[in-house]
């Protein structure tokens, strides 16, 4: 942009990038609160390790006892993120099992007539999942000599195979540091930092982004991501959190011994029965639209 254009613009960027208004700007104070909002939000390095600790204390004595968890087979990691798309933990599980009996490795899957394959997928819905399973296990075969890959684009060039189930294989099969947002990582997030949205709005996921780049562990990054889904499924509710039970309960901007007594509200779209959250030791309950208080299954 020419000088002449920066000039009429009263926004502009500092040498370190952040925006700034004139001293007189009506939005001065809008910028300025909203920048105090984001500091905020940060926890400090300490509280940050200290949230990973006890994220991953807790997962690696609570967490349920799920088939593919038994598993670094990336080939049955993914089989199961691909079953768990839009469909529940309970009802994949038996369906996993079987599918796993009949095509143990990526080479029995990809020899498999389609016909078998969709017999096998038959009551779990979503057909084309199985499809483009089917047919990146064929790729497998063909392109990478059976073996999954461990390059994330890579992964991404399988048919069917999108950001969300790369990452799940890759930092959990492999132990690579990628993180994975959710609903259910959402709203443990928006909660524990006492922040309003959903993650149909950009500022608010760049902030929720943020914030799990930086408590991702980096020795246990599969752990680590599942422990924050397993709160998100478990403790973490969309309606009646067990916010007593929660291992992070101590640093959560929401239910912190501070006492602010929030109800939460849900988002566009979604029925109508916000929750309030303990403790109500000072304060009124305000009604925000927090991300992830939905009725629906995340």
């Amino acid at each position: 942009m020419s000088p002449s254009g920066a000039n009429k613009n009263p926004l502009s960027r500092a040498a370190g990038g952040e925006r700034f208004c004139r001293p007189d700007s009506p939005r001065a104070d809008t910028y300025k609160t909203k920048r105090d909002s984001m500091k905020q939000m940060k926890f400090s390095g300490r509280a940050e390790d200290a949230i990973r600790s006890a994220l991953l204390a807790w997962f690696r004595r609570n967490a349920r006892s799920l088939p593919w968890r038994k598993s670094r087979d990336p080939y049955a990691i993914w089989v199961s993120e691909v079953m768990l798309q839009q469909t529940q933990v309970a009802t994949v599980i038996p369906y996993y099992q079987r599918f796993l009996e009949a095509f143990p490795t990526v080479a029995d899957l990809a020899r498999a007539p389609l016909e078998r394959v969709l017999q096998l997928w038959s009551g779990l819905g979503y057909y084309r999942r199985a499809r483009y399973l089917h047919q990146a296990a064929k790729e497998l075969v063909r392109s990478f000599a059976e073996v999954f890959p461990r390059d994330y684009e890579q992964v991404r060039s399988l048919p069917g195979v999108g950001d969300y189930t790369a990452r799940a294989v890759l930092s959990i099969a492999f132990g690579l540091p990628y993180t994975l947002l959710d609903g259910n990582v959402a709203r443990v997030l928006s909660r524990l930092v006492a922040l309003r949205g959903n993650l149909h709005q950009p500022g608010f996921r760049r902030v929720v982004e943020a914030q799990l780049e930086r408590l991702l562990s980096p020795r246990s990054p599969g752990d680590f991501n599942q422990s924050l889904m397993e709160l998100g499924q478990t403790l973490c509710l969309p309606r009646a959190p067990r916010c007593a039970d929660c291992p992070v309960r101590s640093w959560c901007r929401v239910t912190n011994p501070a006492g602010l007594n929030f109800t939460l509200s849900h988002v566009p779209g979604a029925r109508r029965n916000p929750i309030t959250l303990p403790p109500p030791s000072s304060g009124a309950g305000r009604e925000w639209p927090w991300c992830g208080a939905w009725t629906t299954a995340c």
